[in-house]
This record gives C-alpha cells, sequence and structure tokens, in this order.
C-alpha cells in the first residue's frame, strides 16, 4: 500500500513492481500502484496510478537473504551523485526527503520494503510539495542480472563462468543455477533467479524497546482475533508484528489512523477479513497505542 498525505491511498500491482540486486553492493526497488480514484483539494474526483522509484541503496551482505534488515535513513533529499536516488511520480516526477527505507520480511521471493518519507507531488494545494509518504509493500525480487565476457575455455561453459564471476560478490547458493543469453560472441547476460526463502525481521536482534513494542503490537492482534474483528490465513501471526508495529509508530488519531491500519491489514497475505469499522478500531488504537 502506498499512501499520499492521510486521504490518498493505492494498492500496489506486484506484476508491475520489482526489487533488484546489483553484485557491487546496492539494491533498489520500482513499485507501480493500481490505478485509483481519488478526491483532489478542489473536490474533483481524479484517476492516478503513481510509481516510484529508488535506487543505490547501501548492501552489505554476502547473501542475497541478507537483504533482510537492510536500513537507509537519511535527511535531504535523495537525489543520487553518490547517495540513493528516488523519484515519485503521479503526474510528474518528484523529489523524496528525510526518507527511511527497511527491509522487514522475505516470504518466498517477495521482499517485504517500509519506506516513510516526504515527497513532491505538485497536484494540488493539499498534495504539492513534502507531502507525508508511507509505503508498505511486498516486491517480488527479480534476482541479479549482469552482462559479462566469456571467451576461450570461458565460453565453453558461460553459466559456469557467470557464476565464479558472481561468488566474490554473493553467494550463488541463494539462486538457481544462472541463465546465460549469447548477446553476441564473446558477450554475455547472466539471470541468477532467487531460491525462495521465508524470513521475518523478528530474526534480527532488536533492542528491549523495539521487544517491548512488538509485545504491545502482538496483544493488540490477538485481542482483535480474540473479538472476531481479524481472521488470518494459517499460522500468519507472527510475521504480521514487526511490521504491524511500523505502521503503527506512523501516528495518527482516530479513525483516519485506522483506515490506514485496515487498508495495511488486508493487503497483507496472512490475513483474510477485517470485520470492525474504521471508528471502533480508531477508538481502541487511541487508547491502547496512544
Amino acid at each position: 500500500m502506498l499512501r499520499l498525505s492521510d486521504d490518498w491511498s493505492f494498492a500496489v500491482d506486484p506484476e508491475q513492481s520489482r526489487l533488484w540486486l546489483r553484485p557491487q553492493g546496492s539494491w533498489g526497488f520500482e513499485v507501480t500502484c493500481v490505478p485509483t480514484e481519488v478526491r483532489t483539494a478542489e473536490g474533483l474526483k481524479q484517476r492516478y496510478a503513481p510509481t516510484l522509484r529508488v535506487e543505490d541503496l547501501f548492501f552489505d551482505g554476502s547473501a542475497w537473504r541478507e537483504l533482510l534488515g537492510q536500513e537507509e535513513l537519511q535527511h535531504g533529499p535523495w537525489d543520487g551523485d553518490g547517495e540513493p536516488f528516488a523519484r515519485l511520480t503521479v503526474i510528474e516526477p518528484g523529489e523524496l526527503y528525510e526518507a527511511h527505507a527497511r527491509v522487514t520480511a522475505i516470504r518466498g521471493t517477495d521482499v517485504e520494503v517500509t519506506l516513510t518519507a516526504q515527497a513532491d507531488v505538485f497536484l494540488d494545494e493539499g498534495h504539492d510539495k513534502k507531502v507525508p509518504l508511507e509505503l508498505v509493500a511486498a516486491i517480488p525480487f527479480e534476482g541479479v542480472t549482469f552482462r559479462y565476457r566469456a571467451t576461450g575455455l570461458a565460453g565453453r561453459d558461460p553459466e559456469g563462468h557467470a557464476v565464479e564471476l558472481l561468488r566474490p560478490h554473493l553467494d550463488p547458493s541463494g539462486f538457481a543455477p544462472p541463465e546465460a543469453e549469447r548477446l553476441e560472441p564473446g558477450l554475455y547476460v547472466a539471470r541468477f533467479s532467487p531460491l525462495a526463502e521465508d524470513r521475518r525481521e523478528e530474526s534480527v536482534t532488536a533492542s528491549p524497546e523495539e521487544l517491548a513494542l512488538q509485545k504491545s503490537a502482538r496483544e493488540l492482534l490477538e485481542g482483535m482475533l480474540a473479538q472476531g474483528w481479524l481472521e488470518l490465513e494459517g499460522e500468519g501471526l507472527d510475521t504480521l508484528v514487526a511490521p504491524f508495529v511500523e505502521v503503527l509508530e506512523t501516528g495518527g488519531r482516530g479513525a483516519s489512523r485506522a483506515e490506514r491500519v485496515v487498508d495495511w491489514l488486508l493487503d497483507r497475505d496472512e490475513v483474510a477479513e477485517f470485520h470492525a469499522s474504521d471508528e471502533d478500531l480508531g477508538r481502541v488504537l487511541d487508547k491502547f497505542w496512544g
């Protein structure tokens, strides 16, 4: 889910979104939202499908699964030039400021990313410059792709040569055997598809404060289950807890915050149904989460 300010929310289209990893130590992602009708500050109904692209986030792992827990926080704009580069496009590209990106879970080959920032939207009085932005999305990881040369003996086994080129940067065991496409004599492109993982951020060492927040979030989810407000698909509670803290900690009050929380819950694979009204949930959140 991508939210802009308190009143616009857009579901992320997973088929049009992707996350990538570069062997040289960077990662990035691009999400495209489902076309959605929203109401402008002038009261007009308009239909938009925002896109968000973030590049050159620092990666210091040796295996792709070590994306879990990667975090980047920066003051000022993400505008490249040795720093991450980010652009939000609703009608025209706009910069992101005070951005905080974090990988909170890996489910299969989907990587869950949370991002909070201020974004230039350039649309109307309520959605112009430095608009609050929040992204919580499970983004398909496309793996690793690079071009390389293989001549002589290496040209007899271009796939094996690609594995040896990848090995000093990333552990090849996290990927299926590569596909090597010949572009021209001696020039190939290797594509490494990831093998499925199932990890969540709770496996990363958490501070006492984070553990206390996770405990409170779990109790809140368990209370909603007991009340019949929340229905889960299978045993999905554990994977909800840590990212649920992130959503609750973004602030807000009343039905407005509750609507954001419900949108996030219904966007999760673990959640089957949610039955409470925004008003009822808002009162509970205001009482138990400040």
